[in-house]
């Protein structure tokens, strides 16, 4: 089973630009309430997590609701792709991520989730060795969903018009058959299903690689964000930065703002106008896909920046090693409770090389210094200091 690359869109001119910068073979745009979500593709591909989203709503949101905080991670064994595959996903409660590989390469994106989640469901009683006692706790084992190739979750070639689907969560079956029908006036031939390949530790990597984004476009993008904020009107606040599906995110409070004031703000800042989406006051900054992943043997670079961010001020957290085709990969979780703005372009030309990708960021402002926090990805290994 492969996986698409998922894109969240607050709105139509967010979906014409990601499709101009982001040509691909086969799409498929799922309408949820104001936003768009993208899966794009460049070989045939499963929304299995759409899959999952519909059981979860009949069998779990029912029961939770999303205000009380509930977030549910579900594990699921692979075992016709590998012996040692398996497929991840959290739910909070829309789709928040789901990647497949290995143990090893999945759990540096769920150990966030794993630990904060409410519920956590598993088809394989393996997998509780690697959990603990309050992760136990909260953990249930369940039979493995049945999924039989379902059209509204196989990703197709990209026609000519592309297809937006709504919701499917908000309709009936009987309505989203309807919307079918009318989308697909004639039938189309059946996918001929690819023999089901394992995927190796290096592929399993490069599938998540390109779900991150480069480390320095992110911290500077980010920057740039919070220094153009400051020329907004008083009524209008910036809050939190935040680094989701490679996009970068915040709310802008404007409760008290007039049109002509935004209006005036926007004409002479184009820069953020370009991501500032008025009807929402959400602010959308998306970023490009990474160059593809190529194993590098890195030697001293891991050193040179743990003594870097300390030297600024920030604490550094080894949080996974890895070892795909010989190359050593290391998962360092960086935080800055004060650093001066200025001081992020010197950060981002220490994590400026090529083989430094980042998972999550977030960033607050408070005056002229942010509160800063960040997990990337490096190629190296620690030697003696």
């Amino acid at each position: 089973m492969k996986l698409a690359q998922c894109a969240v869109l607050e709105d139509k001119k967010a979906l014409k630009q990601h499709r101009k910068r982001y040509p691909a073979a086969y799409e498929r745009v799922i309408v949820k309430g104001t936003q768009f979500w993208r899966y794009i593709s460049d070989a045939p591909a499963t929304l299995y997590g759409e899959f999952l989203q519909q059981e979860l709503e009949h069998a779990f949101w029912g029961s939770f609701s999303a205000a009380e905080g509930a977030l549910l991670v579900h594990v699921e064994k692979r075992s016709e792709q590998g012996e040692d595959c398996w497929y991840m996903a959290s739910f909070h409660p829309q789709l928040e991520q789901e990647h497949i590989g290995t143990l090893n390469d999945l759990m540096p994106y769920f150990r966030y989730a794993l630990h904060h989640a409410t519920h956590i469901q598993v088809t394989d009683e393996t997998f509780l060795h690697g959990l603990s006692a309050k992760e136990k706790a909260k953990t249930v084992v369940m039979a493995a969903p049945v999924y039989d190739s379902d059209e509204r979750y196989e990703l197709q070639r990209r026609r000519t018009s592309p297809m937006i689907w709504l919701g499917l969560g908000a309709l009936g079956l009987g309505s989203a058959l309807m919307l079918a029908l009318m989308l697909w006036p004639t039938p189309m031939p059946e996918p001929t299903q690819a023999p089901v390949a394992t995927l190796t530790p290096r592929q399993a990597y490069e599938q998540g690689w390109q779900n991150k984004v480069v480390a320095s476009d992110a911290l500077l993008s980010a920057r740039n964000v919070l220094i153009e904020a400051k020329f907004m009107p008083n009524e209008m606040v910036l809050g939190p930065l935040s680094l989701q599906n490679q996009s970068l995110k915040a709310q802008v409070s404007k409760s008290t703002v007039t049109r002509v004031m935004e209006r005036v703000w926007l004409q002479s800042n184009p820069n953020l106008a370009e991501h500032y989406h008025s009807s929402t006051g959400k602010l959308n900054v998306l970023f490009s896909f990474p160059p593809p992943w190529q194993p590098a043997p890195i030697a001293g670079y891991l050193v040179s920046v743990i003594d870097g961010v300390e030297r600024l001020g920030g604490a550094v957290n080894m949080t996974e090693i890895s070892k795909i085709d010989n190359v050593v990969i290391t998962t360092l979780k960086v935080n800055f409770t004060s650093l001066d703005i200025g001081l992020i372009t010197v950060l981002a030309e220490l994590f400026s090389a090529p083989h430094v990708a980042i998972n999550r960021l977030d960033m607050k402002a408070n005056e002229e210094q942010v509160a800063l926090s960040f997990e990337v990805d490096i190629q190296g290994e620690m030697n003696e200091r």
